[in-house]
């Protein structure tokens, strides 16, 4: 396996995570940033409370984004909202004949989405009308994410397309074996893809060829790769979480869970320092990061589909029978939960010092500390 050239990426990347993660009035990306860490420096107020609760839209699955003030989410009848961040009043609303499972993403004035026919648009942030749509070949699971003046997007024909922000004609595409459902996590110009083939692809964003031997997996995924540094974090469906050393094309540690064998279908939120994952087996797990060495690991009522959260010192998880949990991100004792109607299927959003959260039954909820 050849490593990777790295002059000036290590840097790139830690720029790159540090500038989002330090941005309290963004959520721009399904994962919080471009190197998909779902992680964020910024505690939440001790004590959360429900500012306000939109109630007029279909079933979410997809994690809203949040930029300057706004958030932007949409549902699976092809709905997309635009709320004020302050009131949730309902800024714009735009609707398209499918439906979304994958989150949006936003960059500059552009908002950009992908539907289950395979279709990507890009809005207006100001008031949603269309600057362009393109179409893939297979059903989009997972939001865009950018380099500089690409959109990257996924879908499960295998692909990931590069496409210009301003008008979406292709710039380049590179296409694996099977079907890839995560985001294309990007840390300086490279982008890493866990795929159905099971095995984690690095790619050069300014060539759109492969920058290393793929590296294997063992099972499938439909994780996002969260990227800290020079370490890539994944899960996968045959119950490994890895990390690899991205620079040079190996693998650092394997992590299995020591009582009962996991199945992950979702992202892992990383820091330096913590990884924390969410097994099918309703497993919250958090792992040293540096070694893969199990910190603690707590067990909720029903399995959890969306991926954990970082905010400051607590993980934020939403899970299946309705119930937002936050845990102590030292000790992973659980210190709030809220319930709701209906399943949980999309992790939250946090910025501004407020966490977003939609639901099945079709509201978006916002939480932070009494106003």
């Amino acid at each position: 396996m050849q490593p990777l050239k790295t002059d000036g990426i290590l840097l790139a990347s830690l720029l790159c995570v540090a500038t989002v993660s330090n941005c309290l009035a963004q959520w721009p990306v399904q994962r919080g940033n471009l190197a998909a860490t779902g992680a964020v420096e910024t505690a939440l107020p001790e004590t959360l409370s429900l500012l306000w609760d939109f109630a007029d839209a279909a079933a979410f699955e997809a994690t809203p984004v949040i930029d300057s003030g706004r958030i932007y989410a949409a549902d699976t009848e092809g709905n997309v909202f635009c709320l004020n961040l302050a009131d949730g009043k309902l800024i714009w609303k735009v609707s398209i004949d499918t439906g979304f499972l994958a989150a949006p993403a936003i960059q500059g004035d552009t908002l950009v989405l992908g539907d289950y026919d395979g279709m990507v648009y890009a809005l207006s942030t100001a008031d949603g009308s269309q600057r362009w749509k393109f179409e893939a070949d297979g059903q989009i699971d997972s939001g865009a994410m950018f380099h500089g003046e690409k959109v990257l997007i996924t879908s499960e024909a295998g692909k990931l397309h590069a496409l210009k922000l301003t008008d979406g004609s292709v710039v380049w595409e590179y296409e694996t074996a099977d079907q890839i459902r995560c985001s294309a996590t990007v840390a300086g110009d490279r982008t890493f893809l866990g795929g159905c083939d099971s095995q984690l692809h690095v790619v050069d964003l300014n060539t759109g060829k492969k920058a290393s031997d793929p590296m294997p997996l063992e099972s499938p995924t439909n994780s996002t790769p969260a990227v800290v540094g020079p370490l890539a974090f994944l899960p996968t469906y045959g119950g490994h979480v890895f990390a690899f050393d991205w620079q040079k094309g190996t693998r650092k540690w394997t992590y299995e869970d020591p009582e009962k064998s996991q199945e992950y279908r979702s992202s892992a939120a990383a820091t330096d320092k913590v990884v924390v994952v969410s097994s099918q087996g309703k497993r919250l797990t958090a792992l040293d990061a540096s070694s893969g060495k199990q910190l603690w690991q707590t067990t909720v009522r029903r399995r959890a589909d969306a991926s954990p959260v970082i905010a400051g010192d607590s993980v934020l998880l939403a899970a299946t029978d309705g119930r937002l949990y936050r845990f102590n991100l030292q000790d992973g004792k659980q210190t709030w939960q809220y319930e709701v109607k209906g399943a949980l299927l999309a992790s939250p959003a946090i910025a501004d010092g407020k966490l977003i959260l939609t639901t099945e039954e079709g509201h978006v909820l916002c939480f932070g500390g009494k106003q």
